[in-house]
């Protein structure tokens, strides 16, 4: 199957940034959510047993002052396994909630339902609360 690149538009929420390889991937795969702050941009998707954090996603290298040990604990495993090499996920990775992948990205206490983010700037909270 033949693939076209494709560039267009993504809905921006305030505040929020948007990478041109996330912008890519979305218009690829709708089911692609992303995640922007300050110091780290990423995507990901919902699996059955979680959700998974794409390769190429950034991982704010510093943490929150609140940021909780198991957080902590978590971040410096992905390091020390090299699935994390200067900020930025080499490979995709599992994690048992959009919460706790959140959380990894931005380096403190986070509630992925809300800040993970459809191409349509709708949250996975707003998605489940129309089903």
């Amino acid at each position: 199957m033949d693939t076209e690149t494709v560039s267009a538009p993504v809905k921006k929420t305030k505040g929020k940034k948007t990478s041109r390889e996330t912008t890519l991937h979305t218009v690829l795969n709708p089911d692609l959510l992303h995640i922007a702050g300050k110091k780290a941009a990423a995507s990901g998707y919902v699996v059955a047993d979680g959700f998974v954090v794409c390769k190429g996603s950034d991982m704010c290298l510093t943490e929150t002052k609140s940021c909780q040990k198991w957080i902590k604990d978590m971040r410096a495993e992905f390091i020390a396994s090299k699935k994390v090499i200067g900020g930025k996920f080499i490979e995709d990775v599992h994690f048992k909630s959009p919460s706790a992948a959140a959380a990894c990205v931005t380096g403190g206490s986070a509630n992925g339902n809300i800040m993970w983010l459809y191409p349509d700037g709708e949250s996975i909270k707003d998605k489940a609360e129309k089903k």
